[in-house]
């Protein structure tokens, strides 16, 4: 028992002294109040290191321009775009508040309405896609339940796909919708 307690105590004293090779102890909280002094060198290091982190999180690969895509593309890998749009728009509605032309001022506003166009249709593709899974997602409980699938003609689930779109609208916007489906209807009879 006495030796025991002997290199014990030992062992203690070994701790005990200042040792320079052993790690540097701290809590988390010291750690974050202590500042890293790095050297230029370093320095300049790790703010590559981050900028470059932040360019790779920022850009998404594109898929029109990836080689390993092999020409299997998913709708989610082309959502970058909805952003690049988003900005493309700010930029022409900017530049048609300047002073123009009217060649460069119809070019823009093509150009806008071009852009506007694409967006609503990426919206309405969404819209489409989501109803779709629903559906889809419907039937598969039906058959897993054991009750009976119906398959929707086309004809009926493009009227089904309207009725849903015209729920999510507002009353303003409904109105205008169907005044302009009237307008269309009664312009195609005369």
């Amino acid at each position: 028992m006495r030796t025991l307690k002997l290199v014990v105590s030992e062992r203690k004293n070994i701790m005990d002294d200042n040792n320079d090779d052993a790690p540097l102890e701290m809590s988390f909280k010291e750690f974050k109040k202590k500042k890293i002094y790095l050297t230029e060198n370093l320095k300049s290091v790790y703010q590559d290191g981050i900028r470059s982190l932040k360019r790779k999180q920022n850009r998404k690969n594109d898929p029109r321009f990836d080689p390993r895509v092999d020409g299997i593309c998913y709708v989610d890998d082309w959502e970058f775009l909805e952003d690049e749009r988003a900005k493309t728009l700010k930029k022409l509605k900017k530049m048609l508040r300047q002073n123009l032309d009217s060649d460069k001022r119809k070019e823009l506003t093509d150009a806008l309405h071009l852009v506007k166009q694409r967006i609503a249709t990426a919206k309405d593709r969404k819209f489409r896609k989501h109803f779709m899974d629903k559906l889809q997602k419907e039937q598969i409980e039906n058959l897993e339940s054991g009750r009976p699938i119906r398959f929707i003609p086309r004809a009926e689930l493009r009227k089904l796909v309207q009725n849903e779109r015209l729920a999510q609208m507002s009353k303003r916007q409904k109105e205008r919708y169907l005044n302009r489906k009237k307008r269309r209807f009664t312009s195609d009879d005369g």
